[in-house]
């Protein structure tokens, strides 16, 4: 492998690398969000189920009275409505992506976009 050659792959894995590296910690910012907003969603689902008056009540005001589930399932309908989930993927998407796209090249990528060589096949 010439010397071009080399710089080109190091100059591309420090790109695949750094854009690994900026997708993750928001990834994780918005695995806590979710997590958090389907546990309260839950929660307060639990507790509009379970209270007696709410059968007595008309749909708007029993969610009224359930504000805890009323704004936590609309926030996680909001978020997913913008694409949440979609962040949530989008470092592995990325690798996947490049994976294929390398493999052609004999080459592969970890999950944090440090490239591997392969042998050469015969």
């Amino acid at each position: 492998m010439d010397n071009t050659s080399a710089e080109d792959l190091r100059s591309f894995e420090k790109r695949l690398t750094e854009v690994v590296a900026h997708l993750q910690p928001s990834m994780w910012r918005y695995r806590i969000l979710l997590v958090l907003l389907i546990i309260l969603s839950i929660f307060g689902a639990w507790s509009w189920l379970s209270d007696p008056h709410t059968a007595k009540l008309t749909i708007f005001e029993s969610l009224i009275e359930h504000l805890l589930f009323t704004v936590s399932f609309s926030t996680l309908i909001i978020l997913f409505f913008f694409g949440i989930h979609k962040k949530i993927v989008a470092s592995s998407v990325i690798t996947t992506r490049c994976r294929s796209v390398l493999n052609e090249y004999n080459m592969c990528c970890d999950d944090n976009g440090r490239l591997i060589l392969k042998p050469r096949r015969s």
